[in-house]
């Protein structure tokens, strides 16, 4: 079992707040009105097993990385971004173009969206959908990672990409943001994972085949 869960504190929310990256209203992912994060609580349990069954996706591959720019904020040409997905990528054996849905890490801060948006487009153009779930859930700090690798999991099963939430105006017009949940076959997601101190995590998960 691989567990994910924080909860809410005064410190991190008056930390994000003394930053100028609290956002008091619905965060805006992606969109060129966002103005910073909603922090949040919550948890996720993922069963992990080395046998098959119908109701299960493949770990594909990961990456990790450590760009170690700046205590809060990204590297600008989103070296460190790039380093994990290219990463997870190789690891899985694929291609760029075989990924159908990225959850992307996509905080509503300045910094973060329009530096992973540009990295994003740089490695796989315009056609994978790109969605930030955060929108809806909040930024869950400590639990995001294994809560939007449970997002992930179930587009795959079930066959559809949820919508970029109060995105209006996207900040990068090139990439494939979904305003409206799209049914589509969904074999191979993205998850990314970014934080501060530049420590980046992407991860593919699969659709499992029969043998």
């Amino acid at each position: 079992m691989v567990v994910g869960a924080d909860e809410l504190s005064r410190s991190a929310v008056n930390g994000f707040d003394r930053l100028g990256i609290a956002s008091h209203s619905p965060t805006r992912p992606f969109d060129m009105e966002r103005n910073g994060i909603n922090v949040a609580e919550g948890i996720a349990v993922l069963a992990l097993s080395n046998q098959k069954s119908e109701a299960c996706v493949e770990i594909m591959g990961c990456g990790v990385s450590s760009d170690a720019y700046n205590i809060t904020h990204p590297h600008p040409q989103g070296e460190g971004a790039m380093a994990a997905m290219n990463q997870a990528l190789e690891a899985a054996g694929l291609n760029a173009s075989n990924i159908d849905y990225i959850n992307a890490h996509g905080t509503g801060t300045v910094a973060n969206d329009e530096i992973e948006s540009a990295s994003i487009e740089k490695l796989f153009g315009s056609k994978p959908f790109v969605v930030s779930t955060k929108a809806v859930t909040g930024h869950t700090l400590g639990a995001c990672g294994a809560l939007e690798a449970a997002i992930s999991a179930m587009s795959i099963l079930n066959n559809v990409i949820p919508p970029c939430t109060n995105l209006s105006t996207p900040v990068n017009t090139a990439l494939n943001h979904p305003v409206d949940a799209t049914s589509c076959e969904v074999n191979y997601v993205l998850s990314n994972a970014f934080g501060f101190g530049g420590g980046n995590a992407s991860l593919i998960l699969g659709k499992v085949h029969a043998d």
